[in-house]
């Protein structure tokens, strides 16, 4: 066996039962794996490229270069010449090594990132992710740098925030889930009170997929006990919220005093049945309008709430984004 250890690191694909076999050689970055081909005397096969040729003096196959850091051989599946190529790589030097998970990726910061595109659940990530190893490539950060706001608040891509909608009994608050979902999720009525217990769903807003969260109506004096426990609820889920969006008529202002927020007082208020009301006046008091009716006002204010979650100037920036957790 060499003395010298290779930069490069192989493992077998697949057994030796079948007609061919499959070796990978990886490395760490594209330099490395040259420095390995070359000490395997293997043929120069570019990035993309496949070659028939004989390796070793052992056997004929496919080699080909799926990235800058993979290399794929395809010699037959004896055992005598799995024995033989093992043997080969070992003196060479190649540590034998368990398959990598997304071996094709050119960097670990690809790798990372294809391994978090498979729980990511919002479809802002994807692009975002994939940018990722041309960015970290510039060296503008170190990968150990603590974690920013803007690292915390992206991660909102990959695992969904919580939106709690709160608001008085008959605020429209189920209309407007049902609205954002583009389905009936949530009984809508002109019943106070219809919603006794909190309604969640899935509801992707302009690209960010989020937990909405439709809360009981509350009420200064609750008509009972069971009322009293929906409103509490409603408090609890406010205040571990990631926002929370607090619902009044846009004629009825009032409405929203004594609504809660976060744990840390930040709410968005927002003006509902703007098309009932007369006039603006509502832009008073409210952060945002809306009217359910209008598919149009509703895709205004997903695009806002994205922003107060996930801004502009986040999914824009070619700072390197720090995904992945300790």
């Amino acid at each position: 066996m060499s003395d010298v250890r290779s930069p490069a690191r192989w493992w077998r694909a697949s057994g030796t039962g079948g007609a061919v076999s499959v070796i990978g050689l990886v490395a760490d970055g594209a330099s490395q794996l040259d420095a390995a081909i070359e000490g395997l005397l293997l043929p120069r096969v570019p990035v993309g490229g496949v070659r028939w040729c004989r390796v070793a003096g052992i056997d004929e196959m496919v080699v080909a270069r799926p990235s800058p850091t993979l290399i794929w051989l395809t010699p037959h599946a004896g055992k005598a010449i799995a024995e033989r190529f093992d043997g080969w790589l070992r003196c060479a030097g190649l540590e034998r090594a368990h398959e990598p998970a997304f071996s094709e990726a050119r960097s670990e910061i690809e790798a990372r990132a294809l391994g978090v595109l498979t729980r990511a659940a919002s479809p802002r990530a994807l692009d975002l992710l994939l940018r990722q190893h041309e960015l970290w490539a510039t060296g503008a950060r170190d990968e150990a740098s603590p974690l920013s706001e803007r690292d915390r608040g992206l991660r909102q891509l990959i695992e969904p925030p919580m939106v709690v909608v709160v608001g008085r009994p008959n605020a429209g608050k189920s209309t407007l889930l049902n609205a954002v979902a583009g389905q009936t999720v949530a009984l809508a009525t002109d019943v106070a009170g219809t919603t006794l217990d909190h309604v969640g769903a899935l509801v992707e807003l302009d690209g960010l997929v989020t937990r909405w969260v439709d809360t009981p109506g509350i009420e200064n004096h609750p008509s009972d006990a069971l009322q009293a426990f929906a409103q509490q609820t409603a408090v609890e889920l406010a205040r571990s919220a990631d926002l929370v969006v607090r619902i009044a008529e846009a004629a009825r202002p009032e409405d929203i005093e004594g609504l809660p927020t976060t744990q840390s007082g930040q709410a968005i208020t927002l003006a509902s049945k703007t098309d009932l009301a007369t006039g603006d006046g509502w832009t008073t008091w409210a952060d945002l309008g809306c009217s359910a009716l209008d598919q149009a006002s509703i895709s205004e204010l997903t695009a806002d709430l994205r922003r107060a979650l996930v801004g502009d100037d986040w999914l824009a920036s070619d700072e390197p984004w720090r995904f992945w957790s300790d």
